[in-house]
């Protein structure tokens, strides 16, 4: 849920305007079968069945969920990157080896690791109790591929 409302801020900071349809929110899972792939399919699948106006691009909160708009996508009869483009947060192999290589923002989970250690055993070390929340600053970087080609203007869908 951060993750989703830092994002929507950044769009909003740089000018992209959003409502409420804009968001799509792929919920629990609703059996132990059923994977994050297959959801996000469904999520998608109906989204676009009751759309009558197609976003340019999707971006999705981690690979399974693009994956899975990936497939609702073409099981719609559209194509990425052509009729609608394609994101997701965290460079998965699977982003490499999709039938259209996904565009993602690469998150440095080892450095967020290597960080989260370094604050709790510095908080175990001098005995305190953290009452306030921590904010540490990583970098990411944006690794373009074909699932997003440039546009001018873009109707997002998160």
């Amino acid at each position: 849920m951060a993750r989703e409302k830092g994002f929507i801020s950044a769009l909003v900071h740089h000018g992209v305007k959003l409502t409420p349809m804009h968001v799509v929110t792929v919920g629990l899972r609703n059996e132990k079968t059923q994977t994050n792939i297959k959801l996000a399919e469904e999520t998608v699948g109906d989204f676009l069945k009751k759309s009558n106006d197609f976003p340019d691009v999707f971006i999705a909160e981690n690979t399974d969920y693009a994956v899975g708009a990936f497939n609702a996508i073409k099981a719609f009869g559209l194509s990425v990157p052509h009729d609608i483009a394609l994101a997701a947060m965290g460079d998965l192999p699977e982003a490499r080896v999709l039938e259209i290589p996904l565009t993602v923002f690469d998150t440095p989970i080892e450095g967020m690791g290597f960080r989260a250690a370094s604050e709790l055993l510095k908080l175990i070390d001098e005995r305190k109790v953290c009452s306030t929340d921590i904010t540490v600053h990583l970098h990411g970087k944006l690794v373009v591929r074909e699932s997003c080609p440039p546009r001018q203007q873009s109707q997002v869908v998160v």
